[in-house]
């Protein structure tokens, strides 16, 4: 993979202690959203989740901590039992090229545009893909 490419990243923890799991979560929530308690979702360069990991690593105690970063496919294939992470009409950033596909070309333009330097999740008005039969 190569390391100047953003990706979706799949981070996660176990954590033994209180006061070290409030030190990791917070460091986690500094550079992506929250899936579940301790599974998080990113999407970085290669780098820069090795840079998340290291900051991580000097927070845990390696004897009885866990910590993971897996690199999702980008094929946007997934399977979700239960509640949403997030609601309707909002989606995670690098989701965004794929609804904006749908798109007339002028708008997808604009909406590029308006949301160039965003990160996290992004709200999208999901009616305006399509037609009316959503």
């Amino acid at each position: 993979m190569p390391s100047n490419r953003r990706t979706p990243w799949l981070i996660a923890y176990d954590i033994a202690a209180t006061n070290r799991l409030q030190r990791v979560h917070r460091a986690v929530c500094q550079s992506a959203e929250p899936l579940q308690r301790s599974v998080f979702r990113m999407t970085a360069t290669r780098p820069q989740v090795e840079g998340l990991m290291g900051k991580i690593e000097v927070l845990i105690d390696p004897k009885s901590d866990d910590v993971r970063a897996y690199p999702l496919s980008t094929n946007g294939r997934h399977l979700i039992y239960g509640p949403p992470c997030l609601p309707d009409g909002v989606l995670f950033f690098d989701q965004l090229e794929t609804f904006l596909g749908d798109l007339p070309a002028g708008e997808r333009a604009a909406s590029k545009a308006n949301t160039s330097q965003h990160h996290g999740p992004l709200r999208v008005d999901a009616s305006r893909k399509g037609g009316g039969d959503r």
